[in-house]
């Protein structure tokens, strides 16, 4: 090789370890210009592209820990199964996707819940919203965004406690059950206190075809009137 071509493998060399990525390309054009098929120069093209790769994937490694840091587990996961897919033997991808995978479940499951509380009313749900804030309470550390979903989650149990109004009518010859509930008996007008959630009531009258009245009860919401009378008469 010239001197020429020595001072560029030089050169690209001394940029590589510098991390100076565009000079290293450069150095190494204006070798591979002077030496073409050179194995010199191949042998400093794959350090370059080694060191570019090992750059890449520490970039990766820092931007899926600040996902970490911010408590955004789906995406964190996704970016670590994305390294895995690269390159399976990434021992920082494996003990990542190890570390959010449970966290990113437990997210998803308190989100769920929060976006349909309606849900709560199911006593299911409920031992599921509760499994799921005994899992959050067991998490250690700082983690402001976990604390702030179970404490919304807590607020969300607390209403579904509280009983609201509910209105019945009826024509007093309507004999009324309350699926969840029990027996109202006949009546004209009843007021009654449940627990928010869906309800069903079934009206039964001899010689008449039953009825069935579904409604819905939500927290802090106006007491809904549901009229229950049996009026078509069974020929």
């Amino acid at each position: 090789m010239g001197r020429c071509g020595v001072r560029g493998r030089e050169a690209a060399l001394a940029a590589l370890r510098e991390g100076r990525d565009r000079d290293a390309r450069a150095a190494l054009a204006r070798a591979r210009s002077l030496r073409p098929g050179g194995a010199e120069i191949a042998a400093v093209e794959a350090q370059s592209a080694a060191a570019g790769s090992r750059r890449e994937v520490a970039a990766n490694r820092a931007s899926l820990e600040a996902l970490e840091a911010a408590e955004r587990w789906s995406e964190a996961l996704a970016g670590y199964e994305q390294q895995l897919a690269r390159d399976p033997t990434l021992e920082f991808a494996r003990a990542g996707k190890a570390r959010v995978a449970p966290r990113a479940a437990l997210a998803g499951r308190l989100d769920a819940l929060l976006a349909d509380p309606s849900r709560l009313s199911a006593p299911e749900v409920r031992r599921e919203a509760e499994q799921s804030l005994a899992r959050a309470d067991a998490v250690r550390g700082a983690a402001p965004v976990l604390r702030a979903q179970s404490a919304r989650l807590r607020e969300t149990l607390r209403l579904y406690d509280q009983p609201v109004a509910a209105v019945l009518e009826s024509d007093g010859l309507t004999q009324v059950t309350l699926q969840r509930w029990g027996a109202v008996g006949a009546f004209t007008r009843k007021e009654l206190r449940l627990k928010p959630g869906r309800y069903v009531a079934i009206g039964t009258r001899a010689g008449y075809r039953d009825v069935r009245r579904e409604f819905t009860l939500s927290p802090g919401a106006a007491a809904p009137v549901i009229v229950v009378r049996c009026t078509e008469a069974v020929s």
